[in-house]
This record gives structure tokens, sequence and C-alpha cells, in this order.
């Protein structure tokens, strides 16, 4: 069923590999050995990645930069009103499946073994409004071009679709290398308001 999802939504003539059952866009190697850094922090992260359960649960329980409960809360009312035929999509995943939803297309740059397709989100190999529902979590401060991967996702999204987004602009604690903020990041604000239409979760 959901491999059948995923070959409806993906461009034809696409090429691709298979690396660890997800279909891979992207050139080399592409399992998780160091997806999050070379500092000690990241270490820490690409050894509890290979246990996504674990490494998700200290990250509910530790980490500031999670979004709220509020949120988590709308977000899974979301969800719950998508039933397993429509096409959703958790761009930039990491090692889970949202609050266990399996029918979920899980979308990263590494091959973990949650992950559906491994692609560029500001280059994704998927046809124009072909997604029901786009979910993304903490990604867009790790890319260095935000706006190109918004662009990339409007053209995905049905008419009528929804687009769910949470971002930190800053925090203590930030392992990950690629951390995008600042002024380099805060301007985008007002991009990706004016980029699609919004309904607050």
């Amino acid at each position: 069923m959901k491999k059948e999802k995923i070959r409806h939504i993906i461009k034809p003539d696409e090429k691709y590999t298979d690396q660890n059952q997800a279909i891979c866009f992207l050139p080399g190697d592409r399992l998780p050995k160091r997806s999050a850094g070379n500092n000690f922090l990241g270490k820490v992260q690409n050894v509890l990645k290979r246990y996504g359960k674990i490494y998700y649960t200290l990250l509910y329980w530790l980490a500031p930069v999670l979004s709220s409960y509020a949120y988590r809360k709308r977000l899974k009312k979301l969800l719950a009103s998508y039933d397993k035929d429509d096409i959703i999509l958790n761009l930039g995943s990491g090692p889970t499946h949202l609050y266990g939803r399996k029918d979920i297309i899980n979308v990263d740059i590494f091959a973990f073994d949650e992950v559906d397709i491994v692609a560029d989100v500001a280059d994704l190999q998927i046809k124009d409004e072909s997604v029901n529902c786009i979910i993304n979590t903490a990604m867009l401060e790790h890319v260095p071009h935000p706006e190109s991967v918004v662009k990339e996702m409007y053209r995905v999204l049905m008419k009528g679709g929804i687009y769910s987004v949470i971002f930190h602009l800053c925090s203590r604690f930030m392992p990950h290398p690629m951390i995008f903020t600042g002024g380099q990041f805060l301007g985008q604000e007002s991009f990706l308001l004016n980029s699609m239409k919004w309904k607050c979760l």
C-alpha cells in the first residue's frame, strides 16, 4: 500500500538507487553513519539515531528545542483527520514513524531504517500537487536556502492541502553543525507566511 503511494507520486523516469530499503535520489552512500556531525554532541546523536525510539524518547524529555505540548496535540488532531489512503509527507523525518503512523511517507537525506525516500527537499522528485499534507518539524533551520524548500513543498502540495511547520530560530542547545540562524534565517518568517495559505494549528 505505502509502496504504491510512493510510486504514484514519484515523477516518471526519475533514476534512483535502493539504499536500506529506501528509494534514494541522492548520490553516494546515504547510510546514516554521520548524520549529526563530528563534535561531541553530534557523535552522541550519531549513535543514538541508530535507535530511533530511544533517540526520540530522550529528545522528548531532555531537548529544549521541542515543540510545545499544544502544538503536538494539534498536530495529532491534524493527522487524525487523514486516513491511510491520503498521502502525507514527513520531511526531514529522521529515524522515526511520526506518532506511530507507518503510512506516512518519510523523507530525509539519510537512509535511516524508517525512511522511505532519500532526497534533497529543495529538489523533490515528486509530481506537482500530489500530496495531501506535509509535516516539517525542526528541519528548515538546517538548510541553507529555506525559501527554496518552501517553494518545493508548495509545488507538491495539492490545492487545499495542509502544511504544518515548526522551526527553531535560536537555542542554547543546537548540536547539529548545519544550523542556519541569526540574520541569515530570521528574515524568512515573512517569506514563509507569504508563500502559502496558512492555518494556525
